[in-house]
């Protein structure tokens, strides 16, 4: 039973009040959805307004969610709950200056804004979300996952073009992926930073950064049918961190180009120390070392 209040004859404001039983679509169903809200809508010519507007808030709790997926059921959680905060003025953006979303573990926070311009709908604004345990989403990755994440993302993006200009910023604490040296690398705070670009021609990386333990890979360039150009730089100055059989150190730059359809990638490194835990290997990288490798294909194939 829903029930929906407004009376212009008594003022401006509206309330929303009631639950939803029963929501049932292919592979999903929902036991309740409990709504409450409240807020003003104003009439062209009103007051001193001569737009006509509406704002408030809604909340939302929804009990009883059943994926058919077991793997989705895991990663979402039988409860999920919310509140949004929205305004709207004629001829404006759609804003939600406020809203967050908390489910069994995770949850979200941040703003947007919807727009219409002549190229389509543009979506805009900040979210902040965080996982407790990324092992939830085990079952959907087909491996098991550990530790904790936080994202920020800020920018904007077409709903429908698939152009976005965005900022943002991937957290680990503690993240496993059962796999023994990366595990080992992961340890402790591990993070990725992205600022990047796409329109009609192709994806700017304005800049990408990934730390870890001892590891620091940046990578900027432009990726683009027929001109991707993309350099990569890397830094490993322990090899340690992947466990007791590695050693030295390793730097060196790796380049992405591709000219009509052929693509070329380069890898230069030096290294210093370097073991891996295979004797006749280790004797051969003792001390300072070189690597060089060049591959050109087409269609994805290299050689």
């Amino acid at each position: 039973d829903l029930k929906i209040g407004y009376d212009h004859a008594r003022g401006d404001g509206w309330t929303l009040d009631g639950t939803l039983n029963g929501y049932r679509r292919e592979g999903l169903a929902v036991g309740s959805v409990t709504l409450s809200g409240s807020g003003r809508i104003g009439r062209a010519g009103s007051g001193s307004f001569d737009k006509a507007r509406a704002g408030g808030t809604v909340r939302f709790a929804a009990t009883g969610i059943a994926a058919t997926d077991p793997a989705l059921a895991e990663a979402l959680g039988p409860e999920l709950a919310g509140r949004a905060v929205f305004f709207w003025q004629e001829g404006e953006p759609l804003r939600l200056p406020d809203f967050e979303l908390s489910g069994q573990g995770y949850g979200a926070t941040g703003s947007a804004a919807l727009t219409h311009p002549e190229a389509g709908t543009v979506l805009s604004g900040r979210v902040e979300a965080n996982v407790v345990d990324l092992g939830r989403f085990s079952a959907l990755a087909g491996r098991p996952l550990g530790g904790a994440g936080t994202l920020s993302v800020s920018g904007s993006g077409g709903l429908l073009s698939g152009i976005f200009d965005i900022e943002a910023t991937l957290t680990g604490r503690e993240l496993t992926v059962d796999q023994a040296e990366i595990d080992r690398l992961l340890e402790g705070e591990s993070r990725i930073v992205l600022s990047a670009a796409r329109d009609t021609t192709g994806i700017t990386i304005r800049s990408f950064d990934l730390s870890a333990a001892t590891l620091s890979l940046n990578a900027a360039g432009r990726l683009a049918t027929g001109a991707s150009n993309i350099r990569a730089t890397l830094d490993f100055s322990d090899l340690s961190a992947l466990g007791p059989r590695y050693r030295g150190a390793l730097a060196g730059e790796a380049r992405l180009t591709e000219t009509g359809q052929t693509r070329t990638i380069t890898f230069d490194a030096s290294g210093n120390g370097l073991g891996v835990g295979q004797p006749e290997i280790d004797r051969l990288l003792a001390g300072p070392a070189k690597l060089s490798l060049v591959a050109s294909g087409q269609d994805g194939a290299f050689g």
